[in-house]
């Protein structure tokens, strides 16, 4: 049994050599469940109950990253656990880090630091996006608003009920 914390995540691994759950306990402790019920836990160290924790290959090198944000800070780790990159926020984080798609090799991951009232987005190297942070406090979604063009639309929530359309090139 694991004592996963209420909001994590359950994560569906595909790979050649047979399909796996990944998921952490409160602890942060990573456990790597295969179908025939064989785990593994990997420690990379601890985390508080109120991580969270996202599995995903950000740059397309066939390894996914573990994807660490517990309090003010985002940590990015390799599979063999060593650090990829990390940033510490000026207030603490309480909701879940998205991943957006830009292509096969090149993912992002935002964050709301709804303290703060600004949305952060981190190139899969740890390198923060052109321009960001910018104003907002709610998750935010990332998409073309018309076939064919050249930049993508960035929305999110704002102050007073608004939504803000930004421009991401």
């Amino acid at each position: 049994t694991i004592s996963r914390p209420i909001h994590q995540s359950i994560f569906i691994d595909r790979r050649r050599s047979g399909t796996r759950f990944i998921t952490t306990n409160e602890e942060g402790t990573i456990y790597i469940v295969n179908l025939d019920g064989n785990a593994v836990k990997k420690t990379i160290k601890t985390f508080s109950k109120n991580h969270f924790f996202e599995y995903s290959d950000l740059d397309g090198n066939g390894s996914d990253e573990f994807i660490f944000v517990d309090g003010n800070r985002l940590e990015v780790y390799k599979f063999n656990g060593d650090p990829v990159f990390s940033y510490k926020f000026e207030e603490e984080i309480t909701m879940r880090p998205s991943l957006y798609t830009f292509s096969s090799n090149d993912k992002k991951i935002g964050v709301v630091s709804d303290k703060e009232r600004e949305i952060y987005l981190f190139n899969n190297d740890g390198q923060m996006y052109t321009n960001f942070p910018l104003r907002g406090q709610t998750l935010f979604s990332i998409g073309k608003f018309h076939y064919g063009s050249a930049g993508y639309s960035l929305i999110v929530g704002g102050d007073d009920n608004f939504l803000y359309h930004y421009s991401v090139k």
